[in-house]
């Protein structure tokens, strides 16, 4: 049904399924409430599309939530993280009964095209579950090439024409490398073009 649903999404947006509990937590914060005239009772209904749109896209940050959904105030003390990652906000947390704590995991400038994967382990005064690990996925863009830019620092200078005629005949099948100005896969009289054609011009 719509937890299966939610799951695939889960899947195909963020690299990784949800927990049982995140599941739980995400159909009930984005639900909407409905009363049932005769109990008194308001209680959230699935809303599956809500749910799933609240999972978000792939970037170079993910976001989780923290609900507590007992009575007293859950106190997040710590999370153990990949040392590629950086939480914003940072921990700790103090969340109230019935509240709940956004955080974010940004990629702390170790994105190069590659997706970046690890564990956050969740340290907690929760009394039935004070230590809780959950996977984290975060995709990375690929940077898009700066022509005339040979050794990849962003900028075509002399350093570029040093970079061809330091790797002139280089060959990368498929992909590019040092030396390899235009992106062609091969260093050679194109590449020194190519940083004579874009001396100068700021890298996009």
């Amino acid at each position: 049904g719509a937890a299966a649903a939610l799951q695939s999404a889960a899947q195909a947006l963020t690299g990784s399924f949800l927990t049982p509990a995140a599941v739980k937590a995400t159909l009930t914060s984005t639900g909407v409430n409905r009363s049932d005239s005769k109990s008194g009772i308001t209680k959230p209904r699935v809303n599956l599309a809500a749910a799933i749109d609240s999972l978000g896209s792939s970037s170079t940050s993910d976001c989780f939530t923290i609900f507590n959904f007992g009575a007293a105030t859950l106190n997040v003390s710590s999370i153990t993280k990949p040392s590629w990652a950086m939480l914003v906000p940072p921990p700790p947390y103090s969340i109230g009964a019935g509240m709940s704590q956004e955080v974010c995991i940004e990629a702390c400038g170790s994105c190069d095209g590659n997706p970046l994967e690890g564990n956050l382990t969740i340290n907690s005064n929760d009394t039935d579950s004070p230590t809780i690990t959950v996977g984290v996925h975060v995709d990375c863009p690929t940077s898009v090439p700066c022509p005339g830019d040979a050794n990849g620092d962003g900028q075509v200078n002399f350093e570029d024409m040093t970079a061809v005629l330091t790797y002139w005949g280089s060959t990368y099948p498929g992909s590019t490398g040092p030396g390899d100005a235009n992106h062609d896969g091969i260093v050679d009289f194109a590449d020194i073009t190519a940083v004579l054609t874009n001396f100068g011009v700021p890298c996009p």
